[in-house]
């Protein structure tokens, strides 16, 4: 049975989740013995298995990539290097989904772009680019890849259809760019593609293999996730859980609001400010990890890296326990704090609370420091 480019992208989820669950820097966190390696033994072994995890990780990725270039009849990027055939097609597309409607795009490769716009419907305009050993090649590549429209009432569905030719001479991407009502619920699935997403608050996921993330000015997010690039949210408010995910870069949110957020990268950053909500779990496996924002009364927030700075920013009048615990790094509580207990000499821990208490506050890392409080 032939597999569809969404079939691949859980796949290769399901690759990847296979390969940090059970991965070397975790494995060497939890094996780790404190009595026999100092810190800094500790920390090397901890970076030489991440590099091995993001070479596994890389791996599986690319793999997926090439099943996928054979399967769906592409040339392939070595050919495609030098070939000059080249053939292009814009086509724009008007769809009556009305002012609360929903759009489903679902791409290979190509680059996706939704912008919120004035009118009651939406507009989509699909450009096809063509590369071939010849122009003709090309021009078969615009006949053979071709994109599929069906509106059905308020919903619409946009998805490419690559002919499954084996030994094609020809490689298309297909650009779609999309003008939707402000409330329109917004579904993206793609393999190769930047996406960019502006304006809409309507429910709003995002999955992609390979490009970034790049959210700004929405509603409710519910999933922002890539395997090899970073997401950038700026700007976005709803009362649900949003879930922003990165194999290979960073993660970066401003002005968020939900009730819960949940965030994980393996090899980068995270770095949330002006944030508001309940519960925040945020796992950053060889970078540093940031949290500045309100702290809601009996909220919970664990903020953890395995080889980088976690620092925590608390603002608001709700006052919170704390524990943090760094084996290799210092600990810097904020002020006002009273502690009520101190960590042993193999792992250094201090615990305690600020104000009543109320909210809790987990903050975790091996080899780098923890910092509560204003950046001095």
């Amino acid at each position: 049975m032939r597999r569809t480019h969404t079939d691949r992208t859980l796949i290769t989820i399901a690759i990847v989740g296979a390969l940090l669950a059970g991965s070397p820097a975790r494995a060497a966190a939890q094996q780790a013995k404190p009595d026999s390696q100092t810190s800094a033994d500790i920390s090397r072994e901890i970076r030489d298995a991440l590099r091995t995890a993001g070479r596994d990780v890389g791996e599986a990725i690319r793999e997926v990539s090439r099943e996928l270039s054979r399967e769906f009849g592409h040339g392939g990027e070595q050919n495609d290097r030098n070939w000059n055939g080249r053939a292009e097609d814009r086509q724009t597309h008007a769809l009556a989904i009305g002012l609360n409607g929903s759009i489903e795009l679902r791409n290979l490769s190509g680059d996706v772009t939704v912008t919120a716009g004035n009118g009651r419907d939406a507009s989509i305009e699909v450009i096809r680019r063509s590369r071939g050993r010849t122009d003709a090649d090309a021009r078969l590549g615009l006949e053979r890849v071709k994109v599929d429209q069906q509106v059905a009432g308020t919903r619409a569905a946009i998805k490419t259809d690559y002919a499954n030719d084996r030994q094609s001479a020809y490689n298309v991407s297909v650009e779609m760019i999309v003008t939707a009502p402000v409330g329109t619920r917004v579904l993206i699935n793609s393999v190769s593609a930047n996406v960019k997403v502006t304006g809409i608050h309507g429910e709003l996921a995002v999955k992609t293999i390979s490009g970034d993330v790049t959210l700004a000015n929405v509603g409710v997010v519910t999933d922002a996730k890539t395997a090899s690039g970073n997401v950038t949210i700026t700007g976005a408010a709803g009362d649900g859980t949003l879930e922003v995910e990165a194999i290979s870069g960073d993660l970066t949110l401003k002005q968020v609001k939900a009730r819960s957020i949940k965030a994980n990268t393996v090899s980068g950053n995270i770095s949330a400010s002006d944030i508001t909500c309940e519960t925040a779990t945020f796992n950053a496996l060889s970078g540093d990890a940031s949290f500045a924002g309100d702290v809601a009364k009996n909220g919970r927030y664990e903020i953890t890296s395995h080889s980088g700075d976690v620092h925590f920013t608390p603002t608001g009048p709700a006052g919170y326990s704390l524990s943090a615990s760094s084996f290799g790094g210092d600990i810097h509580p904020p002020a006002g704090f009273q502690p009520d207990a101190t960590g042993s000499k193999r792992r250094r821990t201090v615990s305690g609370k600020v104000g009543d208490g109320s909210a809790v506050v987990n903050l975790q890392t091996f080899s780098g420091d923890v910092t509560v409080g204003p950046r001095k």
